[in-house]
């Protein structure tokens, strides 16, 4: 009996130390929690957001109970905040960004979830595939940027293309290459292939040399302080209306000191005139201020003249020039 006994702890013994040795180089390895673990308050951080997600979610506002888990995986990234965030982003119908996040959410293994949710994420998962379209795209160059409906497009592990159900717009730019847009509707359940090459752009004709001038080719030298612009001839107009004016006025006070001459001469004719008797005032001030208003009439249109050559006109911008020598006056122009 007493062999039997020691037997039966040498086995026991045995299978201890068997699992033992088993055991340790697990032990050795730290777990996927242990490999980066975050600090009490991060964790405690965490806590509090996620809590604040989960009341977001549970009465249905997806889009801030969404910012909310984000803010969480950035704290704290694991497979359970790829869960959180697959589960409102297939609440809020973008499936294909639903497939990736449930997808990790199975394959992180950062604080991996119990296999109850793995049942529901593979569950969603499943669900999301219904309504997502995958495309291996190649383009050509391999290097050129897809965007879809003017966004980076979402690709998963495999380098294949998701997109949800309906109408969208692929765009492959490349510097050198004409853009290629194309159409898509996407039914769900789609498994293709596109081929999206682009062309070269046309090789563009070098610039033509510039025309150069003849050596014996006499060239236009400028004249300096001519005005290039177009003018209206302004001062002249008012010199010309002013002597019209003027000869207008002078005109009237002749007319009106012959009147007064003829008038004193038929009272003269009757009487008896005697010199420096007979009032003179009469037609002599009309006549004098029929002088002066045609003098002044003769300098405006004088002026007019000039003004005509010195003014650009209308047509053309005449060049003029004057230079004033030591009792010469010179003029030259063009209209």
């Amino acid at each position: 009996m007493q062999g039997q006994s020691v037997k039966r702890w040498l086995a026991v013994w045995s299978a201890c130390l068997g699992a033992l040795v088993w055991c340790l180089p697990l032990a050795a390895q730290p777990s996927a929690e242990q490999q980066a673990p975050a600090s009490d308050a991060v964790q405690s951080e965490y806590r509090t957001t996620m809590q604040k997600a989960v009341a977001e979610f549970s009465v249905g506002h997806w889009t801030e109970a969404r910012a909310l888990f984000l803010r969480g995986h950035r704290l704290w990234p694991s497979a359970r905040s790829f869960r959180s965030l697959g589960m409102t982003s297939f609440e809020l119908r973008t499936y294909a960004r639903a497939v990736l996040e449930l997808q990790a959410a199975l394959d992180d293994p950062r604080r991996p979830i119990p296999d109850d949710q793995r049942v529901q994420v593979a569950g969603l998962l499943q669900q999301a595939n219904v309504f997502v379209g995958r495309y291996l795209v190649h383009t050509a160059p391999a290097a050129a940027p897809l965007l879809i409906d003017d966004a980076p497009a979402t690709i998963d592990q495999h380098g294949v293309v998701l997109l949800d159900v309906g109408h969208h717009e692929l765009l492959v730019r490349a510097t050198g290459y004409q853009a290629l847009s194309r159409s898509l509707q996407v039914q769900g359940r789609e498994d293709e292939t596109l081929e999206l090459a682009l062309q070269p752009l046309a090789a563009q004709p070098p610039p033509a040399a510039p025309a150069v001038a003849r050596a014996n080719q006499p060239q236009p030298t400028p004249i300096a302080n001519t005005p290039s612009r177009r003018g209206t001839r302004t001062w002249t107009w008012i010199a010309a209306g002013a002597a019209l004016a003027l000869g207008a006025a002078s005109t009237v006070l002749w007319l009106d000191s012959s009147a007064a001459f003829k008038h004193l001469r038929a009272r003269c004719d009757v009487e008896v005139c005697v010199k420096g008797q007979a009032d003179e005032s009469s037609f002599a001030d009309p006549q004098t201020a029929h002088h002066v208003t045609l003098a002044l009439a003769l300098g405006a249109g004088v002026g007019a003249v000039a003004l005509f050559f010195l003014e650009p006109g209308t047509e053309h911008a005449p060049a003029t020039r004057v230079s004033v020598g030591f009792g010469v006056l010179r003029m030259r122009g063009s209209f």
